[in-house]
């Protein structure tokens, strides 16, 4: 006979104490993994930079082993790397330090002139508009100076950095080699060695060639900048860079910091020709670079180098932003390898003389 289906108002749920533990556990884990995600956040973020400045350097270290041994071609090019990174930091350290000295000498004489004028000199004495301009520019000095103190700590990092930067150029290959071998299937093996091979080198010539031009816009904005007479061009300069780097719009909202700085400190004309400039090196780009790097190279949305970088910006800084940017590339590199079979069929596989 059918068995009658069970009263609902005695269906009864019984936690069994597993449940429980089990419940607990993943709590624990749960916790466990975001503190240690949390304290070894500045470890990640090493690994995942040299990581992605050893794979764009192999292809300048390839091109220089042509013409010399490769040890001496990874030296020149970590060199060269250094060199790149310490000037760029010198400028924005002496530039920002210049820019304070400034400060000094000028904030407190305008706050002055600003408290004897007949207009808001009374409103400037009520506020105490003389000490709080002191006060605002002692707070900026001791910001400043102790920012470059946690730089001159770092360089324990630089040093971690740079050999392991030399290990993973010298035993990533070995290493990918040793991962691929662990899949058993000889197909499935062969079909991710083509994606994993054509997503870096496509990658890898697009973050060139988009850091490239990143360089030459900032050097572009800063000696416009400097003939101006704009306060803090080599900061203002980097933001531009930097932003270039999103397509279609990026120089013009990385510039944007610069055109409000000229507008509020020089003239009318000067401002309109930075102005200009900007505009000229954002045409530049969209008509006549980005075209060549989307058809020959790699095409990466608008939409996905935003959300690069503003997640980057929130993890890392301008640093935590280009890494970022450079997953997010490889990342769409891997998709589009995905559809194509063979990497030596599909057009634009060897752009750019890549390896």
């Amino acid at each position: 006979m059918p068995q009658e289906p069970p009263d609902p108002a005695r269906v009864r749920v019984v936690v069994s104490p597993m449940s429980i533990a089990l419940v607990l556990g993943t709590l624990a884990l749960a916790v466990f993994v975001r503190n240690v995600a949390d304290a070894a956040r500045s470890t990640f973020a090493l690994f995942l930079v040299v990581g992605i400045l050893a794979a764009l350097a192999t292809l300048p270290i390839e091109a220089l082993a042509r013409s010399m041994s490769r040890p001496l071609a990874i030296v020149v090019v970590l060199l060269g790397a250094l060199g790149l990174l310490g000037l760029v930091g010198w400028g924005v350290v002496g530039d920002v330090r210049h820019e304070l000295d400034r400060l000094e000498d000028d904030a407190p004489q305008a706050a002055a002139q600003i408290a004897r004028s007949e207009r808001f000199g009374r409103l400037a004495q009520e506020v105490r508009l003389e000490e709080r301009v002191d006060d605002a520019v002692r707070t900026l000095r001791s910001t400043a100076e102790s920012q470059a103190e946690d730089a001159a700590r770092r360089g324990g990092r630089v040093l971690v950095g740079t050999v392991l930067f030399v290990f993973l150029l010298s035993w990533g290959p070995r290493l990918a080699r040793a991962g691929l071998a662990q899949i058993p299937d000889e197909g499935r093996r062969r079909r991710v060695h083509h994606v994993l091979t054509r997503a870096v080198r496509r990658g890898r010539a697009y973050l060139l060639l988009t850091y490239a031009e990143a360089v030459a816009v900032g050097m572009v904005v800063y000696l416009a900048a400097r003939l101006a007479d704009v306060p803090g061009p080599a900061p203002l300069a980097l933001a531009a860079g930097a932003g270039s780097i999103i397509p279609l719009v990026g120089t013009v909202l990385g510039s944007a910091p610069l055109l409000l700085v000229a507008a509020g400190f020089t003239s009318g004309w000067r401002a309109g020709l930075l102005a200009g400039t900007v505009l000229g090196l954002q045409l530049i780009d969209d008509a006549l670079v980005r075209p060549r790097v989307n058809a020959g190279v790699l095409q990466v949305g608008t939409a996905a180098t935003v959300t690069g970088l503003l997640i980057g910006l929130a993890l890392g800084g301008v640093v935590g932003a280009l890494a970022t940017v450079a997953v997010v590339v490889f990342l769409v590199a891997a998709a589009e390898a995905a559809g194509v079979d063979d990497p030596t069929e599909a057009p634009g596989a060897d752009a750019v003389g890549l390896p």
